[in-house]
């Protein structure tokens, strides 16, 4: 491609609908056709499947919104029937759904738009070869270890029941096994992927690698994934669970945590998520830590400095799978009210976790009252990069760093009801990033890397913080040469500001 063309497709990239097709519709029209193409896959607004389509989404900043019709196509030609369809019509925005468990609003579903609903894709099925699994993106990860399990396979997939599999994974995805096995994407050799001409191809390290490789931490840039081909591991029980403490032991909290995260006492077959927790219907603060070791071992010495705090206000610890666990996780979750997830990194130091609960706690005790409020923030560990060349992902990370090690990633999730206290708590949650990322830099232990499943749309850009936006692009504009998925898909996280 001569730097000429180049650039004309780069500002095709960047200007909306800077040429014309033989056919402009707006989204109702392009409903109506899409319909005629795909028999009994379209449903419009006041139907029961659209009513369910919409009211299936974790959070209420996704529900709200009205596509003028949602498509649900039950495998990848129907799939390709429909990008081929919304490529003439250049004016109709859509979005595209797997799971539709992310908390940004427009990132799966649309106003007035379509929204391409990949929940009838969901297939679970071990190959001939007995190791990998190959699944449809709109499946849920408590139905694909409900397969799994019965194999004694596992793989390293959302950690809670229903998070759905393709925005898990193309946004890298941290699972039970993370320490030991890495991002989820990176256990991924295949994917079968529908680009924006309606071509059905496959990515993986020998076909389309760049595609491959960008697909790992890209997102919805592309094309459309229909399938992953995963990697499993063997693995039968193990030992976990979740136990929650009062505001009293919080002291210790911090300290297990610091002690946990000490280079030297690395164990790659155990996980914490330690979450502190305030409620403000309750006026409480409660700590919770979500622990894991990948062996059908009980109490293993790395995480005894969790387990050994007292007092415990309830333990759900045993030796289980992971479909058992993955539904206690999802147990957890505050679905159905208006949420922010906002994230940020930090190499850890002696110091710093104090400072940061500190931070946390002054916000939480400032968000208004009477609004239903929940606001948690939750430690925990980055895996470590793929050092194998044919599984590189996109995220970043040097395949000889450490993160597994050095690093601290940082999530606050506030979840409330009140309408009227969206604004504070949202800012709220902006602004204890920002005095992190303050404290960091302080401290001389700021990290660049924004986990984007985790990311807040409003201020973060997760794509920006991971050095491959360049060749991310390169990509886009190989696959996707008119820029649909820049132009026409308008929510995730996209490559150009």
């Amino acid at each position: 491609m001569s730097l000429s063309s180049a650039s004309l497709l780069t500002l095709c990239f960047l200007t909306p609908f800077v040429f014309s097709t033989s056919i402009e519709w707006n989204s109702n029209l392009a409903c109506q056709i899409l319909a005629s193409k795909i028999n009994n896959r379209v449903f419009f607004p006041g139907g029961a499947e659209y009513n369910a389509s919409v009211f299936s989404y974790a959070y209420v900043q996704q529900q709200i919104l009205k596509p003028s019709c949602i498509v649900k196509p039950s495998d990848s030609a129907e799939v390709a029937t429909t990008l081929k369809a919304l490529r003439r019509s250049p004016a109709t925005q859509f979005a595209i759904r797997s799971g539709g468990h992310g908390t940004n609003g427009g990132f799966s579903n649309i106003d007035s738009g379509v929204t391409v609903d990949m929940t009838s894709i969901h297939g679970v099925d071990i190959l001939e070869d007995g190791i990998t699994a190959s699944i449809g993106t709109g499946a849920l990860w408590g139905d694909v270890y409900a397969v799994l399990d019965t194999h004694n396979r596992s793989l390293n997939g959302g950690r809670a029941s229903g998070v759905g599999i393709g925005g898990f994974l193309s946004g890298g995805g941290i699972g039970f096994f993370a320490l030991q096995y890495g991002f989820g994407c990176d256990a991924v050799v295949n994917m079968e992927v529908v680009l924006s001409s309606g071509d059905i191809i496959n990515a993986n390290a020998t076909s389309n690698p760049a595609l491959f490789k960008a697909l790992k931490g890209g997102q919805n840039n592309f094309g459309v994934v229909t399938r992953w081909d995963i990697t499993t591991i063997s693995k039968g029980e193990f030992w976990g669970g979740s136990i929650v403490y009062p505001n009293s032991t919080t002291a210790k909290q911090l300290e297990a945590f610091t002690h946990w995260k000490t280079p030297e006492n690395f164990d790659p077959s155990s996980s914490v998520e330690q979450s502190h927790v305030y409620i403000e219907p309750l006026q409480t603060f409660l700590v919770s830590n979500s622990i894991f070791y990948t062996k059908p071992r009980e109490f293993p010495l790395n995480l005894k400095n969790y387990t050994d705090i007292q007092p415990q206000i309830s333990s759900t610890l045993r030796i289980s799978n992971a479909t058992d666990f993955s539904y206690e996780v999802q147990s957890f979750s505050t679905p159905n009210q208006s949420s922010i997830y906002a994230t940020t990194t930090f190499r850890m130091c002696p110091t710093i976790i104090k400072k940061v609960h500190a931070i946390w706690k002054a916000y939480a005790e400032k968000l208004p009252h009477n609004a239903t409020i929940t606001s948690s923030l939750t430690l925990q560990s980055i895996p470590p990069p793929a050092t194998d060349p044919t599984k590189l992902n996109s995220l970043g990370f040097d395949p000889a760093s450490t993160p597994q090690k050095d690093l601290v990633l940082v999530l606050i999730s506030n979840f409330w009801e009140n309408p009227e206290a969206g604004a504070q708590v949202r800012g709220s949650a902006a602004d204890f990033i920002n005095d992190v990322d303050r404290i960091a830099e302080e401290e001389g232990v700021a990290h660049k890397f924004r986990y984007m499943n985790y990311a807040d749309a409003d201020f973060q850009q997760p794509l920006h913080t991971t050095g491959q936006l360049d060749d991310l692009r390169k990509v886009a504009l190989e696959y996707d040469a008119i820029g649909m998925f820049q132009r026409q898909v308008t929510g995730g996280w996209k490559l150009y500001p």
